[in-house]
């Protein structure tokens, strides 16, 4: 039988397994989780990260009494605090006990306390009180705190003598990074990309197609289980091949992790837009930088983001199916457990080498993994994106890479077929090659007429 004739009823299978999937309230709840925390992501991480709340109050400032403890010997500035949205703040250095401290603080709704205090094992600590009736916000008081201690620390700097040149040049961040020769010399490296940035995209590129097969991997085994436990694959196959009922859930589990994707797009899109209106985004671009592809995040055009999507669903669709073959072996939940483990360790193989392999900086490695079947979903765009591999050696890795998903899809229509009603445990490999071969002489034998 022809294989177009096998997928015939993919269509109703497919509709089939997306009513049932989003019926459930379990799925719609948890598509509203990653939303909402995709929309608070931006927000969240600045909070946590320290990141922006300065810039929250840099325009205005409601504290207007400023009384300072300073339990140290270094003298504070004044007149350098006083500068900008903090110029009408009255500052007055106390020596009160804590209970008189406090009792300050209370009499003006506008005032704070900043007690400063040294220890030798701790080192210089800066701590902001206000009242809990007051009207000042939290972030206000914490950017007045921050500039009290970025008062104290112009005060030590002077002390020693350090000049404005050497005070920025003592700001400034020291990088360091390991490079070959063509690195050092860039007019001998075509593509400008050193080996730290080429071994961290394919790093991410190689944990992105995980990521994909994974969420593949873990749809395509539960509905495998699903359709046997409930019996209804006999009712299916009344009208529907078995190749038909195994690509329709290919394709509804393909519609699920993309309904996913694009809410978590747009709750990311939506958590950038109040993150930049609520204050500064600057520490999306320092994420950037310590992830060491800002780069060739600047670079990205049209072109290489097409690029990068063919190249990711040919890596998830070659993923889906390798994934589909043992969980046609499956019968049962506890048989997923058992078989899944070697399919996972399968996908490891890949991501490992994408990610290592870079590490050998050898051009042969870079253009045999980006042209060997399975190895060339992981390793193929990011050697591209990072001048690695020629656009018409790319085109020749896809080429590869869709002829070895057709005979996945072969093998895997085969495999469903042989263990649709199977039940029991899932057989092995030796086991699973002969009854293949068993199988394809029942096929050749010619049935004696009665």
């Amino acid at each position: 039988m022809k294989l177009s004739n096998r997928l015939r009823g993919m269509g109703h299978v497919f509709r089939f397994s997306v009513q049932q999937h989003y019926a459930m309230m379990g799925v719609k709840i948890l598509l509203l989780m990653l939303f909402v925390i995709a929309v608070a992501a931006l927000p969240v991480a600045r909070i946590f990260t320290g990141s922006g709340n300065t810039d929250i109050m840099a325009e205005s400032t409601d504290v207007t009494m400023l009384y300072l403890r300073n339990e140290t010997e270094i003298p504070f500035d004044t007149a350098y605090f006083q500068q900008d949205i903090y110029k009408d703040i009255t500052v007055v250095e106390t020596e009160s006990s804590n209970e008189t401290f406090g009792q300050l603080v209370a009499e003006s709704k506008g005032c704070m306390a900043v007690a400063v205090t040294a220890d030798a094992q701790t080192g210089l600590s800066v701590e902001g009180f206000y009242a809990a009736d007051s009207e000042l916000d939290e972030f206000d008081v914490d950017s007045v705190t921050a500039a009290v201690a970025e008062t104290l620390r112009h005060s030590m700097l002077a002390q020693a003598g350090v000049d404005a040149n050497q005070l920025e040049m003592l700001n400034s961040e020291i990088s360091m990074k390991v490079s070959d020769l063509s690195d050092y010399r860039p007019e001998e490296n075509e593509n400008g990309v050193d080996t730290a940035t080429f071994g961290m995209v394919s790093t991410y590129y190689s944990m992105l197609v995980m990521i994909m097969g994974s969420l593949a991997m873990g749809y395509i085994f539960q509905l495998c289980v699903d359709e046997k436990s409930s019996k209804l694959v006999e009712l299916l196959m009344v009208s529907i091949s078995p190749a038909a009922l195994l690509f329709g859930k290919i394709l509804a589990v393909t519609l699920f992790i993309t309904v996913g994707i694009v809410l978590v797009l747009i709750g990311l899109c939506i958590s950038y837009a109040v993150a930049k209106a609520t204050g500064s985004t600057q520490f999306i671009q320092e994420l950037l930088d310590s992830m060491s592809i800002t780069n060739i995040v600047n670079e990205v055009h049209v072109g290489t983001l097409l690029i990068m999507l063919f190249s990711v669903f040919i890596g998830y669709a070659t993923l889906a199916l390798l994934c589909s073959i043992p969980a046609a072996c499956c019968s049962k939940n506890e048989d997923i457990q058992t078989v899944s483990i070697y399919t996972v360790l399968f996908i490891m193989v890949g991501y490992m080498a994408g990610a290592f392999v870079p590490m050998f900086e050898s051009s042969a490695a870079d253009t045999f993994f980006s042209l060997c079947p399975y190895f060339s979903i992981f390793m193929a765009p990011a050697n591209y994106i990072c001048g690695k591999l020629s656009l018409p050696l790319l085109v020749v890795s896809w080429v590869i890479s869709i002829a070895f998903m057709f005979v996945l899809l072969l093998i895997a229509d085969k495999v469903y077929h042989m263990m649709i009603l199977h039940r029991g445990a899932p057989p092995k490999l030796k086991n699973l090659i002969g009854m293949w071969r068993q199988d394809k002489t029942n096929k050749e034998v010619p049935h004696e007429k009665a």
